[in-house]
């Protein structure tokens, strides 16, 4: 009987409130925060810049997803030769570093719809040093809308600069396929699909196209010298423009994407005796 007392109560004292008194301690679960995997682009108001000495304009900034308390990463349009409208440059550079400081790409234009550059990122100066991938480039006129697919179920809408540039950051941890989708005013679409972490192949800019007689600012080295006049047409293509010497020396002319200026290679035979950068290009080649 009083085990029976006893358990009748323990049962009044829960009914009166003892047992809510105790629950009411325990702080109610609140769901993981979700890691930031991507940062969109913000647009800018186009100012004057220079980006290793390339006049343009700064158009986007992104912010680090892992640490957006951290310095921006602006991109610019870099102004174009008149004389090769298919030529476009991006500059990038970071709000702790002078924009001289920054870095150019230049690329070729095809007919697709939209030209960009995949490549990683580095906030300097930031400790630890911020490493992330970024997506930037500059849609057609004709393009009402880029969309990003991924990575995982994510949909998400890119604003577009004054010049129809776009821009994101993904963050080191994101992982999968991605899709980048250009909607037509018109009717259509265009897409470019890649994964995330980048590959080597996935890296760089899109279309890879090249124009005759033209090279890139990044493929001469100083081993250049060392080259045959075989290997050089075979590695480039054509030159823009042959000419020779009192000497008899065989000269060829390559323009530089994006540069006003190219490069001259000079020949004996096979043999290269002298290459030359920021050379004009020849009388009559345009």
């Amino acid at each position: 009987m009083t085990v029976g007392r006893v358990a009748l109560i323990a049962v009044a004292l829960a009914s009166v409130g003892c047992a809510s008194s105790v629950t009411s301690t325990i702080a109610p679960t609140r769901p993981a925060a979700r890691a930031r995997v991507i940062s969109v682009g913000v647009r800018v108001v186009p100012r004057p810049v220079g980006v290793m000495g390339a006049r343009g304009t700064a158009e986007l900034w992104v912010l680090d997803p892992i640490r957006p308390r951290g310095p921006r990463l602006f991109v610019t349009l870099v102004r174009g030769v008149p004389r090769e409208p298919r030529d476009v440059c991006f500059g990038t550079y970071t709000a702790n570093e002078s924009p001289e400081d920054g870095d150019v790409g230049c690329q070729v234009r095809g007919r697709e719809p939209f030209v960009l550059t995949l490549s990683y990122q580095f906030i300097r100066r930031s400790i630890p040093v911020a490493r992330f991938s970024a997506m930037y480039g500059q849609a057609a006129p004709g393009v009402r809308q880029v969309e990003l697919i991924g990575p995982g179920d994510r949909e998400t809408s890119l604003p577009l600069s004054a010049q129809r540039m776009f821009l994101v950051a993904f963050s080191p941890t994101a992982r999968g396929a991605v899709e980048l989708r250009l909607v037509f005013a018109h009717r259509g679409s265009s897409s470019h699909a890649f994964s995330l972490p980048l590959t080597s192949r996935e890296a760089g800019s899109w279309p890879r196209l090249r124009r005759r007689g033209a090279v890139f600012d990044y493929e001469i080295g100083e081993n250049i010298v060392t080259k045959s006049y075989r290997q050089i047409v075979r590695r480039f293509g054509p030159p823009l423009s042959s000419f020779t010497k009192r000497n008899h020396t065989l000269c060829t002319y390559y323009d530089i994407v994006g540069y006003q200026n190219g490069w001259t290679f000079c020949f004996k035979g096979q043999a290269m005796v002298g290459a030359a950068g920021n050379q004009p290009a020849p009388p009559g080649v345009h």
